[in-house]
């Protein structure tokens, strides 16, 4: 399920997002670009451009909140021991985003049907 969530958010973000997508990848993946806090006001362009125009993101951030928050709240105090013992809460925080996206992967399937 991580993995196919992943690709549906990403491909939402290259859809909505298409240049600083694309800037902000060719920055990190360039090789004439030794300090990657060079890349930063690409990374700012993206984010501001997640937030606003990423309808998926938007739905995740408004309906997985209280799910976010204890994985966070996990992942703040058990900083050496993170991965087994947050796990339950990260799979509760991609089941809620899996949901959110649920809507996008069914109007994909309607377009392409008709």
């Amino acid at each position: 399920m991580s993995r196919v969530l992943d690709d549906i958010i990403m491909e939402d973000v290259a859809k909505a997002c298409p240049e600083s997508f694309l800037g902000f990848n060719k920055c990190m993946q360039s090789p004439e670009v030794r300090d990657k806090r060079d890349c930063i006001k690409y990374q700012v362009a993206l984010q501001k451009c997640v937030r606003e125009d990423v309808k998926s993101f938007q739905r995740i951030q408004k309906n997985c909140t209280e799910m976010i928050s204890k994985y966070e709240h996990c992942l703040q105090n058990n900083s050496t021991n993170y991965s087994s013992k947050c796990f339950d809460e990260l799979k509760q925080v991609r089941l809620c985003a899996a949901k959110q996206v649920g809507g996008d992967v069914k109007l994909e399937e309607d377009r392409k049907n008709q």
